[in-house]
């Protein structure tokens, strides 16, 4: 990656202007450019804020994507935004601003740039929020919970009457979707929805884009 976290350490680097240089080529034609572009993006950023967070920087590139919304190409700003998602499922911008940035592309007048933020605020489960450098994978989860299911059955074996048995297979299915649920979602983790700054105005605004929408069903459903 061109950008690292040692690179902010060198006179007179100016990571704001080289990261809205690679916003800006985000609406070239070639598909695989703006493939290797994101991922660049996403990675530097992350590596950026790796230690510390970077607000000053943080702040300048999202008042930039904010404007590609209304400025740039509509591919570019959709990617923009997949960018901003993905960093705040990573944990990197999982703030206020990155969330009501979201919100205003649920506005936009470009399909795909619309669906795109829709899809993030009706999807956007803490539980599923993954670090990729996470120490359990989801394969393990599944096979500890499975051990665990299995071990509560043969122990649920034991008992001689049918209705103790369910009894006791409901509440060890009640309490293992409880430990599951507290391991997956990390602390302090809550939905985007909660971190809009006037929900209220957000769910007006999009109640009369159906006004305007004469779109595919699903489109309008997803509004709704």
């Amino acid at each position: 990656s061109g950008i690292n976290a040692e690179s902010t350490l060198r006179p007179g680097y100016q990571p704001v202007l080289l990261m809205k240089l690679f916003f800006e080529l985000l609406g070239c034609p070639d598909k695989a450019l703006r493939e290797m572009l994101k991922l660049h993006i996403i990675t530097d950023i992350r590596n950026i804020n790796l230690k510390n967070s970077n607000n000053k920087m943080n702040r300048a590139i999202q008042a930039f994507i904010h404007t590609m919304l209304f400025k740039a190409s509509p591919v570019a700003a959709k990617i923009a935004i997949q960018i901003m998602i993905e960093l705040y499922r990573k944990h990197v911008w999982n703030d206020a601003k990155t969330v009501n940035i979201i919100a205003d592309a649920c506005l936009s007048t470009h399909n795909k740039i619309m669906v795109a933020a829709l899809t993030f605020f009706l999807s956007n489960d803490p539980s599923q929020n993954k670090e990729d450098d996470g120490n359990s994978s989801e394969e393990e989860e599944k096979k500890d919970k499975a051990k665990k299911i299995s071990g509560m059955v043969r122990a649920a074996g034991f008992t001689k009457k049918a209705k103790n048995k369910m009894k006791k297979l409901e509440r060890a299915r009640l309490i293992l979707r409880k430990e599951v649920k507290k391991k997956r979602s990390p602390e302090g983790s809550f939905l985007a929805v909660h971190l809009l700054n006037d929900p209220q105005t957000f769910a007006e605004k999009l109640y009369k884009e159906l006004g305007r929408l004469n779109d595919k069903f699903e489109i309008k459903l997803m509004v709704m």
